[in-house]
């Protein structure tokens, strides 16, 4: 029920029955007295939700003193108890008593509406609707109804111009009200335009601080900017009017989230968890929040309990197999993921994008794995899989199907991903070395020199073109060929530390321990933050067993620049296993284990140093692991782990 027309109705009867007595014409006023008690019975019916009775006394008003405002009364309840066409008469005879009658004339939109609604005849209803409208806003330029209705049924009928004009020509007659201008912001999203939509909901912000609707859409307008802690700075209002309301806080972990402030994210989220527990939303984002804050026990047990609720929940499967490689536990991670692709295969929507890209990730992952454990024919498959999938394959997952497809003794296969990568990537120059790594392969090592020399001369001899050739090159073992490139690169670029770092690993390789320490302490000596050369600089030393007091201080060096680094943590812990203070290296050990539990060399370390100290079976269970996460060198762990099984067998 309008009240607003009930009021008008009611000052016209009583403005009816006034001037009727002045006149002295006592039928008139009885009719018009007799209406305007009817109409009174009505009202206290309609506020007794007995709309039916309402309608009927209202007929018998009409009868008495038919007036445009009790005419349009009476249709507008008509319409509430579905009287459509009864309605239509009625707003019909009130637009012949005030043919330009804008309120009338919404109400005969709203008519066509509830038609189309209903499924009748939608071309012809939706047309009616939209004439009715853009002549209520005609009659009155001004009326926020007529204006609303036609904004609003432009819009959900793609008329998205037409909807943003009307509200541009309302807001030139009055301000528009706080739910016309989000209206409006919206429209102009829709259409692309956010800088139209910016300035609205800022100034609506400013007027209105609180408002939920408007802080979401300008934070969305600021997270496509990538302006996320203004985005966040939105949300202090509400927070402050609505305390208790989870999906702000899910909002908010969710923009840190993407803002890279895992810890941020963590506490919003966890405070959305403890009220709202169990929302499946909110856990799958504070899964990801751990993970981003390095804490993947408390991600792990977060997943676990979202896969509780929803057993089938893909992304969370997904999510808990990727925790799991990183965990450490490849074997399971491997057949999680090979289990979820299996699983999603038997989802109806199989259109759906978000599903695809998990799907594409998952089978790069198998593949990743299958690497890892030099399982060269299931990563060639998976990896194909995932290139398969992608409508536009990254370049790093086609570098990994063609070392794949090397790895697996099939060059020319690896030649074909290559060229491919080229022609979508011309400008990787990883892909480029890569063509010349299959060259090498193939027992070309002239044609791998030309095309080396080749795209270094194309990008004019820069850093990164030498970087990429001599990693390549150290791949397949061509160390001294490696050394070569590189001290080519340092006579174009003398002081460049990364160079000279490639270069002390290339040498370390080839042996030459005295002249690599050279070479690396020089490209620290030219950059102190150079983490890499610390690092590879206090290993090479601690592996060596010499200067280890010196091997400590780079490391540590290292470490203060990355504390995070499970490598650095390795060689820390590395380092002090050689000086045989044995509690602090498996303190650093089991640290970087925490970080990449799937790296081969932290668990043969960690090995090392459990045999050293007497727990023999543990020892073995460490090396099998490193087995099992693909080590490089095999044979010399198998012949650790015989050894160690030897000392466990009983003395005959």
């Amino acid at each position: 029920m309008n009240v607003r027309a009930g009021f008008l109705a009611t000052v016209a009867l009583v403005s009816g029955v006034t001037a009727a007595r002045a006149a002295g014409s006592g039928a008139e006023v009885s009719r018009r007295a007799q209406a305007y008690e009817l109409y009174q019975q009505a009202q206290m019916l309609l506020m007794q939700r007995a709309d039916e009775a309402a309608a009927a006394l209202l007929d018998k008003a009409v009868e008495r003193d038919p007036t445009a405002d009790l005419l349009l009364e009476a249709a507008r309840v008509q319409a509430e108890i579905g009287h459509l066409d009864k309605a239509s008469g009625l707003v019909d005879r009130a637009l012949v008593a005030r043919p330009d009658w804008s309120e009338a004339l919404v109400q005969r939109g709203d008519l066509a509406v509830a038609r189309l609604r209903s499924g009748l005849d939608p071309e012809v209803n939706g047309q009616a609707a939209l004439e009715a409208y853009r002549a209520a806003v005609a009659a009155d330029p001004s009326s926020i109804e007529a204006t609303r209705s036609l904004a609003e049924l432009c819009a959900q009928s793609g008329r998205t111009d037409e909807a943003i004009d009307s509200l541009k020509a309302l807001s030139e007659h009055r301000t528009l009200p706080g739910p016309l201008t989000l209206m409006m912001a919206r429209l102009y999203l829709r259409s692309g335009r956010t800088d139209d939509a910016r300035p609205l909901l800022e100034e609506l912000l400013r007027r209105s601080p609180a408002s939920a609707e408007a802080a979401d859409l300008l934070a969305s307008v600021y997270e496509d900017d990538s302006r996320y802690d203004d985005a966040i700075a939105l949300f202090e209002p509400l927070i402050e009017a609505m305390p208790t309301r989870a999906t702000l806080y899910q909002r908010i972990g969710l923009l840190h989230l993407e803002a890279g402030h895992a810890k941020e994210a963590v506490a919003a989220l966890e405070t959305a968890d403890r009220l709202d527990p169990g929302n499946p939303g909110a856990l799958l984002l504070l899964v990801q929040a751990y993970d981003g804050a390095d804490d993947v026990d408390s991600a792990l047990s977060t997943c676990n309990r979202l896969l509780a609720i929803q057993p089938d929940n893909l992304e969370a499967r997904f999510h808990h197999a990727r925790l799991l490689r990183r965990n450490g536990d490849t074997a399971t991670a491997r057949r999680e993921f090979e289990d979820l692709i299996l699983k999603a295969g038997e989802v109806k929507d199989q259109q759906d994008e978000r599903l695809q890209t998990m799907l594409t990730l998952a089978w790069a992952q198998v593949g990743v794995l299958a690497l890892s454990t030099r399982d060269w024919k299931a990563a060639e498959q998976a990896l194909e899989e995932a290139v398969r999938r992608a409508r536009e394959p990254r370049p790093d997952i086609l570098r990994l199907l063609a070392r794949a497809h090397i790895e697996g003794g099939h060059p020319e296969a690896a030649a074909s991903v290559v060229a491919d990568g080229i022609t979508r990537y011309p400008d990787d120059l990883d892909l480029k070395a890569l063509a010349g790594e299959v060259r090498l392969v193939q027992g070309d090592p002239s044609g791998a020199d030309v095309l080396f020399h080749g795209m270094i001369e194309a990008d004019g001899g820069s850093i990164e073109a030498y970087i990429s050739v001599s990693e390549a090159l150290m791949r397949q073992k061509h160390y001294a060929e490696a050394d070569q490139v590189l001290r080519e690169a340092l006579r174009r670029h003398a002081d460049d530390d990364r160079l000279l770092f490639a270069r002390g690993a290339a040498l370390e390789r080839l042996g030459h321990g005295t002249q690599a320490e050279r070479v690396l302490g020089r490209a620290v000596e030219i950059n102190p933050k150079n983490a890499m050369a610390l690092n590879y600089l206090g290993y090479m030393l601690a592996d060596s067993g010499r200067r280890l007091d010196d091997s400590l201080a780079y490391v540590e060096r290292a470490l203060a620049l990355e504390p995070d680094n499970p490598a650095y943590l390795d060689s820390l812990g590395w380092a002090l296993f050689k000086l045989a203070r044995y509690a602090p290296a498996e303190e650093k050990l089991r640290a970087a284990l925490r970080y990449d539990g799937s790296d081969p060399a932290i668990r043969e370390h960690l090995g090392d140093l459990l045999i050293a100290t007497g727990r023999t079976e543990e020892a073995v269970r460490a090396w099998q692991a490193a087995l099992e996460c693909g080590h490089e060198e095999p044979n010399r762990v198998i012949e650790k782990m015989e050894k160690a099984r030897a000392l466990l067998k009983p003395a005959p």
